[in-house]
């Protein structure tokens, strides 16, 4: 029999009772997965890309056949979110609203198809290893009885309830790991069923399935790397023969790591790549990799504080104690590899395709603010399940007398994890939970405390919302972004003067896709200080970078009626928003409101009668409206006045 021959997975009838047992356990494996993240479909939207993916975004919220073209045709420069090209990602978000139905759909059916997505890749990760241990145990020639279940269902389970899953699993944004990794899978799949079966060609399955994933994630670029080690075990044949047969995936591969860099880098917070200029900014980058690398492999075995966010060392010379550790443990992974390149296929293939996937986020290019991010171990997580998987079913051999209590023994392990998960889901209930847990274990950092001030602004609770904000300002003292919440939060405090003052630092500084919105925000301050002119000429800037005229103006009209208590100058606004918008109702109205707060009942009565006409007209329920007309034109008649009245044309000076 030809080596190539000793490979095939047996084709042989699967006994009727391990096809059913097999059933069984994928079945158990989706149920777990739903039950144990059941708390987080209750979970709120975080603002933390969530907004960005789904609240604010348009194509997603209002699913369109243009939309979706457009995810697929914007390449290089994608609109629809910062960087990455990722349209099947869009797509699958966008498929979630047309389910709901409704553009203000809320977070609940989002966190379910995240999490069923997660139960589907359990089953797949299981029937992967199922495929890996009958290839290994075909080789060895261990390959007569029954087909052991035991330790391919622990791994997948491992993977299904492990804590470090939580952040990819529970973060609605993180739908492209989740739905990359399905099709990472099922290509790593078809490539051993290939190769087990046919010997040679190209795994046209395999590239379609490759192609699909990094169409949801760029970062799966790098998986035709492992398949050489796939080709060393489990496949067991030698690499050079069958590496031409791979040119489609190095193709596909050239390509999406281009698109990848281009679309990323258009993106504000571009790519970061080093540079080396010296053996000591080498030495400290290797110390920052390695640290890094330290830092995942504790939080695989040791998973008791997990966090969204982790501070790059101040420090990364071999002089601090964190970074020599973090070389030791490097050093030391590098020898396991080493030893098991003769002597343990298994470990030394799934340790170096873990090492391989995990690469680009070990800190040579800066992509993310955080040192290290738990998403990133998803799909690497599967690499270091094979040769476990292998490591259990050998257990289980030896303990063939007592196998009973050595699986039970080895299942109540996952109890700590399973625990574990449960509490680290409630660190992304919402916004609040999240960034607050992140101020604890990165204190120096400052976004943190911005976001933190946003959503105390949110909450009108001006005192923390200046306290939290101020913190901000002290930790990132030139960051334009950090500078427009203060403002935000002086003028809540009843500063408008200086909110003023930190708004036009922010938009001096620059803010990016956010520039117009930040003098929407100076006109708001400029009504605090009744300075109309100022309002209207932030005004005009927004309106230049592309904001609706109505729109702002009535905006600002909103913030001077209620929040500037200044009825005078939300009169002037209205009429303005009116003179650009004539078939607006809820401007209309407001402005009849704004001439009631000026003692103006006659002129309000017309603008009252005018919103409702209007309503009508688009068919709307006008029942609430009618009360207030109906007691207003009460009031005008008892006043002797007129019970109809034009509504002036707006002044001059409009936007």
């Amino acid at each position: 029999m030809s080596r190539e021959h000793r490979n095939e997975i047996p084709s042989a009838p699967v006994d009727v009772g391990t096809r059913g047992l097999a059933r069984r356990i994928g079945w158990g494996l989706v149920i777990a997965t739903l039950l144990i993240y059941g708390a987080c479909l209750r979970f709120d939207f975080v603002r933390l890309d969530d907004h960005q993916y789904v609240v604010e975004n348009p194509r997603v919220r209002e699913p369109s056949l243009d939309g979706l073209k457009a995810f697929f045709t914007e390449v290089l420069h994608p609109q629809t979110v910062d960087g990455y090209y990722q349209p099947l990602t869009m797509a699958s978000l966008m498929l979630d609203s047309l389910i709901v139905g409704r553009s203000d759909a809320g977070p609940g059916l989002f966190h379910f198809t995240n999490v069923l997505i997660h139960a589907i890749n359990a089953v797949l990760v299981f029937a992967l290893l199922r495929t890996a241990l009958t290839l290994h145990r075909t080789r060895s020639g261990a390959a007569d009885g029954k087909e052991p279940l035991f330790a391919p269902a622990f791994a997948a389970a491992l993977f299904a309830l492990h804590p470090a899953q939580v952040e990819a699993v529970c973060w609605i944004s993180q739908r492209k790991t989740v739905l990359a990794t399905l099709f990472a899978i099922l290509a790593i799949h078809a490539y051993l069923r290939h190769g087990a079966r046919r010997g040679g060609g190209i795994a046209w399955a395999a590239c379609g399935w490759y192609a699909l994933a990094t169409l949801a994630k760029p970062t799966t670029v790098l998986l035709p790397l492992v398949f050489p080690l796939l080709d060393r075990w489990p496949l067991r044949r030698r690499i050079a023969p069958h590496l031409t047969s791979k040119w489609p995936f190095g193709v596909w591969m050239v390509v999406t790591a281009w698109v990848a860099w281009e679309s990323q880098a258009s993106a504000p917070d571009a790519l970061a790549v080093p540079s080396v200029q010296n053996w000591a900014v080498i030495l400290r980058l290797a110390g920052l990799i390695a640290y890094n690398l330290m830092l995942y492999l504790g939080n695989l075995v040791w998973p008791m504080h997990l966090s969204p966010y982790r501070a790059i060392p101040e420090d990364l010379t071999f002089s601090n104690p964190a970074i020599l550790a973090g070389v030791a443990c490097a050093a030391s992974i590098g020898l396991l590899v080493l030893a098991a390149r003769r002597r343990w296929p298994p470990l030394f293939s799934g340790l170096v395709a873990f090492l391989l996937l995990l690469a680009p986020t070990l800190g040579g290019i800066r992509f993310t603010g955080t040192c290290v991010a738990d998403r990133f171990l998803y799909l690497p997580l599967i690499f270091l399940l094979m040769p476990l998987t292998v490591l259990l079913w050998r257990g289980d051999l030896f303990m063939h007398r007592r196998n009973g209590a050595y699986r039970a023994a080895v299942a109540l392990t996952l109890i700590p994890f399973i625990i574990l998960t449960r509490a680290q889901q409630n660190v992304w209930a919402d916004s609040k939970t999240l960034y607050s847990q992140i101020t604890q274990s990165a204190p120096r950092q400052g976004k943190p405390f911005m976001h933190l001030a946003t959503i105390a602004i949110d909450e009108d609770d001006a005192a923390e919302a200046l306290r939290l904000s101020a913190r901000a300002v002290e930790l990132l003292p030139t960051d334009s972004e950090v500078w427009g919440v203060y403002g935000l939060a002086l003028r809540m405090h009843g500063r408008p003067r200086d909110s003023v003052t930190a708004i036009r630092r922010a938009l001096e500084t620059g803010l990016g896709r956010n520039q117009s919105r930040g003098w929407i925000e100076l006109a708001k301050s400029h009504t605090h200080l009744g300075e109309l002119d100022a309002a209207r000429a932030a005004l005009r800037e927004a309106v230049a970078l592309g904001r609706n005229p109505a729109e702002v103006l009535a905006e600002v009209a909103d913030e001077a009626m209620h929040r500037a208590k200044r009825a005078d100058l939300a009169l002037v606004l209205y009429r303005e928003a009116i003179a650009a918008d004539p078939t607006n109702a809820t401007v209309t109205w407001n402005l009849g409101t704004a001439l009631v707060a000026t003692g103006q009942p006659a002129e309000a009565l017309a603008c009252y009668e005018r919103a409702v006409s209007l309503r009508r007209q688009k068919r709307l329920s006008t029942a609430e409206l009618d009360a207030t007309v109906a007691q207003l034109r009460e009031k005008v008649a008892s006043m002797g006045s007129p019970t109809s009245a034009p509504v002036r044309a707006p002044e001059a000076g409009s936007p």
